[in-house]
């Protein structure tokens, strides 16, 4: 859906960059037929001590499955008022682009 609520249809590096978003927005074991795919929030970061570590990799590695990534070149970390935000700097097939979530 684009920004004003109608769909959208994406192509190029804006098609790659929708999909990153679209990853790193699915929880692990959301997705019913593949419950292995998606970032595991609930058991990195909201239970316990959170592990920002361990999670940004995770992150890292969802966003090199998407195809037409090639590279991410960094990863931001933002947590404040129990919200967890990134900034992802990466490299696609069409050159570089920066992803927030």
């Amino acid at each position: 859906m684009g920004a004003d609520g109608n769909l959208a249809v994406l192509s190029g590096i804006q098609a790659i960059a929708g999909a990153c978003v679209t990853a790193c927005r699915t929880q692990l074991g959301e997705c019913v037929l593949q419950t292995g795919v998606g970032l595991p929030n609930f058991q990195t970061v909201w239970v316990g001590v959170p592990d920002y570590a361990l999670w940004q990799s995770y992150l890292q590695n969802t966003l090199l499955a998407v195809e037409g990534v090639t590279a991410v070149q960094s990863v931001n970390l933002t947590a404040l008022d129990n919200v967890l935000r990134f900034t992802a700097e990466i490299q696609t097939i069409y050159g570089s682009t920066v992803v927030n979530g």
